[in-house]
């Protein structure tokens, strides 16, 4: 029996076409979690003026973390507070991105 190239093509393709997967079709289980920021708030929504206040947040699946205004460097963290002092009404927003681009943020005001 011989084969023609043609006959081969055709193994292959309908081979492929059960076993072969590209990236985009990876089965769910197999990609990455996304980013998500779990907890994001201030120990105290209102202080006296130049009262120190924590800052608490927390980021699954992150790579980077960031707050804006910066009061200092962060790092993904599941649980971790840190303390500012404001001598106004701040609006801080917590952004967090992991290694596919992905990213998400979240905003809380302190007076």
């Amino acid at each position: 029996m011989t084969l023609t190239v043609r006959t081969i093509l055709i193994f292959i393709t309908a081979g492929c076409l059960t076993s072969c997967r590209t990236k985009d079709s990876a089965p769910a289980a197999l990609r990455p979690d996304p980013v998500r920021i779990t907890q994001f708030y201030a120990t105290k929504l209102t202080a006296s003026q130049g009262e120190a206040v924590n800052l608490c947040y927390g980021v699954e699946n992150a790579s980077a973390v960031r707050l804006t205004p910066p009061i200092e460097q962060l790092r993904p963290s599941l649980s971790r507070c840190f303390p500012v002092s404001q001598m106004q009404t701040t609006t801080y927003t917590l952004s967090a991105e992991d290694q596919q681009g992905g990213t998400a943020s979240q905003s809380i005001t302190a007076a």
